[in-house]
């Protein structure tokens, strides 16, 4: 495996002057990175919303010291991020989930770009040694700029969510199962663990 940290050098080079590189760092960086990724969540309509715990999970699932990059802003502020989240334990499907975020008001500033070029390369060199493996990205429909950045690196959609959404403010409920409003042909009864 070549050193990762070597790639840092053309990462550095794409960005605009004063923007810093290193590995996300679980001990310090989650708050920083769980309220990056939910202004990005935010800006592109996205309902969920992810907790320092959350960005722990993720990171536990790579090896931040080789699979993460961290884009901080001259006053130390965490402004992008992305990882390489490796999938390998099964031969029959190995694979790579890129994964990252650019804060909203850093857009346009070719940020994005030399992020998600670090994955991707980072991608290659983990699955060098899987003959079958395959790299994926994942975005929501609303976010058009990270739509066109997976195109320009060849990336197609091939598979589409949908997730429903409840509003409590727009629809009022009640823990009285007497005064729901049941559409017919549906019973409601309380859920008992």
């Amino acid at each position: 495996m070549s050193d990762p940290h070597a790639h840092f050098a053309s990462v550095i080079a794409a960005l605009p002057r004063g923007y810093s590189v290193r590995h996300a760092d679980p001990a310090h960086d989650l708050e920083a990175l769980a309220r990056l990724v939910n202004a990005v969540a935010e800006d592109v309509g996205e309902p969920f919303r992810y907790s320092a715990d959350d960005m722990r999970e993720n990171l536990d699932a790579v090896e931040p010291a080789n699979d993460t990059i961290v884009v901080s802003d001259a006053a130390g502020t965490i402004v992008a991020w992305g990882s390489a989240y490796r999938v390998t334990d099964d031969p029959s499907k190995p694979r790579v989930f890129l994964m990252g975020a650019v804060h909203p008001q850093q857009r346009a500033q070719g940020i994005g770009r030399a992020l998600f070029t670090w994955t991707h390369a980072r991608a290659v060199e983990i699955l060098a040694a899987h003959h079958n493996g395959t790299i994926q990205a994942q975005c929501t429909d609303t976010d058009e700029r990270t739509q066109h950045l997976y195109a320009r690196f060849g990336m197609r959609p091939i598979r589409w969510y949908t997730s429903m959404q409840l509003h409590f403010s727009r629809r009022p409920t009640s823990r009285d199962l007497a005064t729901t409003m049941i559409p017919a042909g549906y019973h409601a009864r309380a859920f008992h663990e």
